[in-house]
């Protein structure tokens, strides 16, 4: 402000004498109660800055809201949608069970090896879960490898203070009785592996659907089956229909 001694013209918005009564710039009469009114700041606008300043009050304005309006962050978008749930490493007892009598006792091949990667990865075990693998596929060898796993899990059992089975009696059930000793042997370990897996992994779910590598496993296997039984079914056809056509030949010579 320039004090009491100034105002501003009510038409031109100069500034004029205080007292004036007519602005000496545009020659407009003043009211007399502009007085006060002038010396509030910023009480006068002239109509030629009205259109400026309002289209500057707008800009301002959204502005204004562009910084408030909260960022959405792509990366948490990304991270959101491709999150999936992490399960536990607990292998249920009814699973292992139905995928063994359904598979023939072929799945203890993927038991085998999925339990080898665990102590590789989770126990950070320093071995090859793929020539172990390949050992217990072997006959009499995989006697051997069966029970360097089972032992090197009760080590780390009795390590974590876990109740923990003899790595040689179920080696000795696993040989000697080949069906039934071979699933009850790998349920009996796999529920003390389960206990491990329950303390180490106390936050994570369960998973009791069967996994992305089972169901793969069990496609796998019910090609096989079929392709054996398709050729056992083609042989007899061609067995049935030779015979049947040397009877024939037999019979009109």
């Amino acid at each position: 402000m320039h004090g009491a001694r100034t105002k501003y013209c009510i038409n031109c918005g100069k500034i004029i004498d205080i007292y004036a009564n007519k602005c000496p710039h545009c020659h407009a009469w003043q009211e007399k109660d502009n007085i006060s009114r002038n010396h509030l700041l910023n009480s006068y606008v002239s109509p030629e800055h009205k259109h400026e300043i309002e289209e500057k009050m707008s800009k301002d304005h959204e502005i204004i809201e562009i910084e408030n309006k909260p960022i959405e962050s792509k990366e948490t978008e990304t991270i959101s949608e491709t999150t999936e749930t992490v399960y536990s490493d607990v292998l249920v007892i009814r699973r292992l069970l139905l995928l063994l009598i359904v598979s023939c006792g072929l799945y203890s091949i993927w038991w085998y090896y999925k339990n080898n990667t665990l102590l590789k990865n989770k126990l950070n075990r320093n071995i090859s879960p793929i020539l172990r693998t390949i050992g217990f596929i072997i006959p009499v060898i995989n006697w051997f490898m069966f029970y360097i796993l089972i032992h090197d899990y009760e080590k780390t059992l009795k390590e974590k203070n876990i109740e923990s089975y003899s790595s040689i009696l179920n080696t000795l059930l696993y040989i000697f009785i080949p069906v039934i000793g071979s699933i009850w042997t790998l349920c009996n370990i796999q529920e003390s592996i389960n206990n491990l897996w329950y303390k180490m992994e106390p936050n994570l779910p369960i998973k009791r659907k069967f996994t992305n590598g089972e169901i793969a496993f069990l496609i796998i296997l019910l090609s096989i089956i079929i392709l054996f039984y398709s050729l056992i079914l083609l042989s007899i056809f061609f067995i049935v229909t030779n015979t049947l056509l040397t009877i024939k030949i037999t019979f009109f010579y």
